[in-house]
């Protein structure tokens, strides 16, 4: 498969963030990206609470869930490469059932929110960051993460055993994520929802691994695309204004785009 096969999708959060995107995707021999901002009403964090069939929804959440289904919507089935500044932009990509989600990332998107309004009969379904992958109707691994699902069908891979999902039976069909936030405090911050490096000293102080480190989150990505239908490349959550100077972690996310790249045959 070439690279000019894929559909390329950027979602970033400003004008900045389009150019630094668009260059990464261009850099790896990839096409012209699709830009999907999101609506001006996602830049507000305020819920706009509603009555609707016996229940609370809130309006910011439905917009964010109807932004995510038209993302997927214009993928038409086509193989895809993603920078999105959020994660949750690929909760509907290849949601048909038959497409193994296997995604990177410190944090476990696949918790319900717990607030007043998730109390019966206000409870309205978030629809988020921390939510999303309830929406997937397929195989689901997340790897990196400390925190175990509440979804019983969604196992969990700590950072130092993050190497045990090869030992699993995964479908043929695969959708990669990776948010940037999985890595260790020494290899990037340049991500939404940076680390305190000082805790990171502290686990490898202690011989703890709570994060992960770039080469082994791209041998794992590749091994993973080896022998399968790579459906889709998923980078979320990278910050460019957080980033080093000469933006290392852009320069990282092209590297690990090259490498899983070159693994898919077609």
């Amino acid at each position: 498969m070439k690279r000019s096969d894929f559909v390329t999708i950027i979602n970033p959060q400003n004008s900045s963030q389009e150019e630094i995107y668009r260059d990464i995707i261009l850099s790896v021999g990839l096409r012209e990206p699709h830009v999907f901002y999101f609506p001006d009403i996602l830049k507000n964090e305020n819920e706009e609470i509603y009555w609707d069939q016996g229940k609370y929804r809130s309006k910011f959440s439905d917009i964010k869930e109807f932004f995510a289904k038209d993302i997927a919507a214009s993928l038409d089935d086509r193989p895809c490469v993603i920078l999105s500044s959020r994660h949750c932009p690929a909760a509907y990509c290849f949601n048909d059932g038959s497409t193994a989600f296997i995604t990177f990332d410190a944090h476990n998107d696949s918790l319900q929110s717990i607030s007043f309004w998730d109390i019966p009969p206000f409870h309205y379904g978030l629809f988020g960051e921390g939510d999303f992958l309830l929406k997937r109707k397929g195989e689901t691994h997340i790897i990196g993460t400390s925190i175990t699902s509440e979804a019983s069908q969604i196992p969990t891979y700590k950072a130092s055993k993050a190497h045990e999902v090869l030992g699993k039976k995964i479908p043929s069909k695969i959708f990669l994520s990776l948010d940037i936030d999985v890595f260790d405090s020494s290899v990037t911050q340049a991500h939404y929802w940076p680390h305190q490096s000082w805790i990171d000293g502290l686990a490898r102080f202690f011989h703890y691994k709570n994060h992960m480190f770039f080469e082994e989150v791209k041998d794992l990505s590749v091994k993973l695309a080896k022998g399968r239908e790579v459906k889709g490349v998923h980078v979320a959550g990278y910050e460019p204004l957080f980033d080093e100077p000469g933006l290392k972690t852009a320069e990282m996310i092209k590297s690990y785009l090259s490498s899983v790249l070159d693994e898919i045959k077609g």
